[in-house]
């Protein structure tokens, strides 16, 4: 299957060269340049929440004069099909207990490689208080559609740690294919972790 049958709405729009996705629920986009205080907002809202799942971060890493140029580092990216850092912004305030304008979450194609591989790596997280609601995989689905129709890619890899049984559904749901374990592929928190990877590829690629 190339592109997950979710039958959820869709819209891909390039404004100013970079692209807005629009779901059912959600607005996806690139950091603008006066939406750092989001980015620290969202961080710092979370920090416990993805403290299992990430990179041991210093306190300097939840202050702002670590995140000046990130929004033009993103938009740089994007207009160059280096990467794609999507921020989820709800639709309408009152999806979450979260103030209006706030991000919900992130969803990143990254690593993308064009001939001969045509692939990217995706990653994810999503605000504490928007689980549950199936946001995830609606933002997901949708980048996952961008990546195959819109940037032609072959194949989309992911990776989770096996505890990360969140994960493991969303990408199931997703059908995405189990591939293997990497071992010791990351340190998380401070402790090295095993890595599950898997794919899903595009039964509709066009060879250019």
């Amino acid at each position: 299957m190339s592109v997950p049958d979710l039958r959820l709405p869709y819209r891909a729009r390039i404004i100013d060269d970079l692209p807005v996705i629009e779901t059912n629920r959600l607005i996806l986009m690139i950091a603008m340049t006066d939406q750092v205080p989001l980015i620290i907002r969202y961080l710092t809202r979370n920090r416990e929440h993805l403290r299992p799942w990430e990179p041991k971060r210093n306190e300097a890493y939840y202050k702002e004069p670590s995140w000046i140029g990130a929004p033009e580092r993103d938009q740089h990216e994007a207009r160059n099909r280096e990467a794609f850092r999507f921020r989820l912004l709800a639709k309408s305030p009152d999806l979450v207990a979260l103030p209006k304008g706030e991000y919900l979450g992130t969803v990143s194609l990254r690593e993308i490689q064009v001939w001969p591989m045509h692939n990217a790596v995706i990653g994810y997280s999503l605000d504490h208080a928007a689980e549950g609601l199936g946001l995830m995989l609606e933002a997901v689905a949708a980048v996952v559609r961008f990546g195959f129709e819109h940037l032609n890619l072959k194949r989309i890899e992911a990776c989770y740690m096996p505890s990360n049984l969140r994960s493991e559904r969303l990408l199931a749901k997703l059908h995405f294919q189990t591939e293997g374990l990497l071992r010791s592929s990351l340190e998380v928190d401070g402790k090295w972790e095993d890595h599950h990877i898997c794919s899903l590829i595009n039964q509709n690629w066009r060879r250019s």
